[in-house]
């Protein structure tokens, strides 16, 4: 993982206006050779990212530029999104695209996706592996990759001490979001890169305050801690102007 910022002057980013601060995704995984099957948690139109995003359950997240970027999926993947909770991430009543491909989503659903391109999944047959219910070659079913985009850019800065009045943080387990509650507010984090844009004191501070979550949980609560460390490690809370490289993402 890379975050990049812009070496400009510093500005007040208003709502809508080009991020200066953006994660180049550079790592290769497993999800690169074919899809991810974890499940979905939820899905979203963030309108500040312009971008559409996918909770998977494995706590990854996808994001896509365009809606037609999801015609990379097939049509199990898309049957499976369109029944999965949608949260539009936009107080702006002008801005539809989000809400638009999702009741798009809605009426294809109803007709088998008929109207769209779709990606197939690939049957492999694994020639000397003998399926021993059957005495055939094994067969497995290969899904794949979808065209995610792989450079995020990030929220907008939030103000230094924007978390002075904290009451604690915790792992949700059904939106697989942080939740960070205040006395008079709530932040709520699906993608663990998002943690930057809180500043130097506020990352300090959820660095030294345990995350509350389930027993059964606590892998997916930590992702967000280690985000936190990774922060901390590389100093990339806002205001940082050079380039900073991560071993992991």
């Amino acid at each position: 993982m890379v975050v990049m910022r812009n070496v400009g002057t510093e500005k007040n980013l208003e709502f809508g206006d080009q991020r200066d601060r953006y994660v180049i995704t550079t790592k290769i995984d497993r999800f690169d050779e074919y899809g991810n099957r974890s499940g979905i948690l939820r899905w979203a139109y963030n309108k500040e990212k312009g971008m559409f995003l996918v909770k998977k359950g494995n706590g990854l997240v996808e994001y896509y530029s365009h809606s037609d970027s999801f015609e990379s999926w097939t049509t199990v993947d898309l049957r499976e999104l369109s029944r999965a909770p949608y949260h539009d991430q936009t107080t702006s009543l002008h801005c539809k695209i989000g809400w638009n491909f999702f009741n798009k989503l809605q009426q294809q659903a109803k007709v088998n996706f008929k109207d769209m391109k779709l990606a197939k999944s690939i049957l492999l047959e694994h020639e000397g592996v003998l399926d021993p219910a059957t005495n055939k070659p094994f067969k497995t079913v290969m899904w794949p990759v979808t065209k995610q985009t792989k450079t995020v850019p990030l929220l907008k800065e939030l103000p230094e001490n924007s978390l002075k009045d904290m009451k604690f943080w915790m792992y949700d387990s059904v939106t697989g979001q942080a939740v960070i509650v205040c006395e008079n507010t709530e932040y709520r984090i699906v993608d663990a890169k998002d943690l930057m844009r809180f500043r130097e004191n506020d990352i300090k501070l959820l660095e030294k305050t345990p995350i509350r979550s389930d027993p059964q949980y606590e892998v997916c609560a930590k992702s967000f801690t280690a985000s936190i460390a990774q922060i901390m490690l590389f100093k990339l809370w806002p205001g940082q102007r050079t380039r900073r490289s991560t071993s992991k993402e």
